[in-house]
């Protein structure tokens, strides 16, 4: 299975911080923390990766070069206007479009076994999984309603206040599988959003979309605080 990366923002909640360093770049017990996503995805059996940058491009490809250096086989998605998280895959969809892949966001850490996902992923026969968690206050994200089988039945707009009864309410940690099918559903050259524009459209549409309940350790390392708790 391939992944791809999302690293391509320009690390807003960090700033001024990440004027002058791309947030992959932030060191994590003396080490950039795209490292440590590259350790993970290749503790995973997973080597072919593509990597879509913007902001400062030049200090991460510099750093990690083609990955040889880090066990992988790595690729960059240079994007020169920043395209969204769905507009960032569609760019990368000759990487990516020949079977089953995996996307993830560059800010996350996470205790997970990717094969449970897979293995998730493929006996609901689902189009797009994601992993989801539960949070004490699920609102600080946009939350998802999710129904007993796993199946994910919206996105919760913040105006809704109370989740359905049938319903439990949780939030997505960023990690995600994919069949290639979406990116037919991508403009291409187009800004375009995952959780904004691509993934309700196929909840509203019925398709197959399940979350996998993540129980173990995640962090999300967009802001000063978390990325500190995570040190």
């Amino acid at each position: 299975m391939r992944a791809m990366i999302l690293a391509a923002g320009f690390g807003t909640r960090l700033k001024p911080l990440t004027l002058g360093l791309p947030k992959p770049m932030f060191p994590v017990l003396n080490r950039p923390l795209l490292e440590h996503t590259l350790n993970f995805l290749s503790s995973q059996g997973i080597q072919d990766i593509i990597v879509n940058v913007h902001h400062l491009p030049e200090k991460i490809i510099e750093y990690f070069g083609d990955g040889t250096n880090f066990g992988v086989r790595l690729q960059f998605s240079i994007e020169e206007e920043i395209l969204g998280t769905a507009g960032g895959l569609k760019k990368a969809q000759s990487f990516l479009e020949k079977e089953t892949f995996l996307v993830l966001n560059s800010d996350v850490l996470a205790d997970i076994d990717l094969d449970n996902v897979l293995k998730f992923h493929k006996e609901k026969k689902s189009c797009l999984t994601l992993v989801v968690r539960q949070d004490a206050e699920p609102e600080k994200y946009r939350p998802i309603e999710l129904n007993d089988d796993g199946r994910i039945t919206r996105f919760v707009d913040a105006s809704i206040k109370h989740s359905s009864t049938t319903t439990q309410r949780v939030m997505f940690t960023g990690i995600q599988i994919m069949e290639p099918e979406i990116f037919s559903r991508i403009p291409a050259n187009k800004f375009c959003g995952t959780t904004e524009d691509v993934f309700p459209a196929m909840i509203e549409e019925e398709l197959p979309v399940y979350g996998y309940l993540h129980k173990n350790y995640w962090i999300d390392m967009g802001t000063r605080e978390t990325y500190i708790q995570a040190q």
